[in-house]
């Protein structure tokens, strides 16, 4: 049996992976695992294969009911993804990922913006003082459109969002892997700055 891969501290970012139900989260936390190379298939929610959906009651419901742990490897660092739920019958779940998150995505649908679970999940991550970008989804889907979710958010938070776009958002690959760079250059905590200062030490997750 081989040995797990070693990591130490400062190379291990959390992040929460946040949203209204039915946003795509799961779906995006699947594709960033299968194009870093931690997962081997590409899984899909309606097919049930999704690689954090995984309980007789998430497959039968198509939905997330309890945060879900997967990781993504980019550039030797570590990226534990938290899927949390969105509805929220179950948004203690996405509560408590904020609280170990070193930095949140919240993922907005292309055909929906900006919704109730949206903004909640803004506030816990407002309270706990992370960073956090926004993903729009689904953009493969009629009337798609990210110029409504941009607009959405501007009207909701004029001066904290700024659009980007991914040189082919069609492409899988070129559309999450952003995610990773940004991740591994952004999401570091006051608590990972103190310990990037001290004796690196390994440990195994």
């Amino acid at each position: 049996m081989a040995n797990a891969k070693e990591y130490t501290t400062e190379r291990i970012r959390n992040l929460a992976i946040v949203g209204h139900g039915g946003s795509g989260k799961s779906s995006l936390v699947d594709a960033l695992c299968f194009v870093s190379g931690t997962s081997r298939r590409h899984g899909s929610v309606k097919d049930g294969s999704a690689i954090t959906m995984y309980t007789p009651e998430e497959i039968g419901h198509g939905i997330s009911i309890q945060c879900t742990p997967a990781f993504a490897e980019w550039q030797d660092t570590k990226i534990n993804l938290l899927d949390t739920p969105g509805y929220l019958d179950f948004t203690g779940d996405a509560l408590a990922a904020t609280r170990v998150a070193d930095g949140a995505v919240i993922v907005l649908g292309a055909t929906t913006g900006v919704e109730v679970g949206t903004e909640r999940v803004w506030e816990y991550c407002q309270e706990r003082g992370i960073p956090r970008f926004f993903f729009v989804s689904m953009m493969d889907k009629e009337h798609a459109t990210s110029t409504r979710s941009t607009r959405t958010l501007r009207s909701t938070s004029p001066r904290r969002s700024c659009p980007s776009r991914s040189p082919s958002v069609m492409a899988t690959r070129s559309a999450v892997l952003p995610i990773c760079s940004a991740a591994r250059r952004t999401c570091t905590s006051p608590a990972r700055l103190r310990a990037s200062t001290t004796k690196p030490r390994s440990r195994t997750r």
